[in-house]
């Protein structure tokens, strides 16, 4: 039976509430139906995976692009799908916003958007910018159960040496 966009984004939310939960991170749409048949709760796009499952380098997808291919994971199955957005291709406030209603318009159950300045890697976000774009994601759509929005410090090496840094992304609901 298919899952309705409410139903999805209600799962997920009761995951986060319930317990500890494996993310496995499906590349492409058969990977997406493997790991559903396997059993897995939820499922994380990889953005990095898609890249390199079309040929490219890691940050050699468009927005757009990325856009289609979340779309086309979330159609792929009755899982919740939380994405890998990684900067959400924006610097500035009113993009970072356009581009996060772009995700939750395409039916996620949740998303992620990270303090790398930009989707090559070039440096971080200071603090206080962080948490300002942490506060500007809308992701409360008017008619559905809002998308769990997550503020992610880069997964980098480097985290030792922000750690002041995830704290304050963990801690912002």
């Amino acid at each position: 039976m298919a899952r309705t966009i409410v139903e999805k984004r209600n799962a997920f939310r009761a995951l986060h509430r319930e317990k500890c939960f494996i993310l496995p991170n499906p590349r492409d749409v058969d990977s997406t139906r493997m790991m559903e048949h396997m059993g897995f709760s939820a499922l994380a796009s990889t953005r990095p995976g898609y890249s390199w499952s079309r040929g490219r380098p890691e940050n050699g997808v468009g927005r757009d692009d990325v856009l289609a291919h979340l779309g086309s994971l979330v159609l792929a199955t009755d899982l919740p799908v939380n994405a890998d957005f990684e900067s959400s291709f924006a610097h500035d406030l009113e993009e970072l916003a356009a581009n996060i209603r772009r995700e939750v318009d395409v039916s996620l159950a949740g998303l992620s958007s990270e303090d790398v300045r930009a989707n090559n890697g070039s440096g971080f976000y200071d603090t206080a910018t962080s948490v300002e774009r942490i506060r500007t994601a809308p992701c409360r759509p008017p008619t559905t159960p809002p998308s769990r929005c997550y503020a992610r410090a880069s997964s980098s090496p480097r985290w030792r040496t922000v750690s002041g840094r995830f704290k304050v992304s963990m801690s912002v609901p």
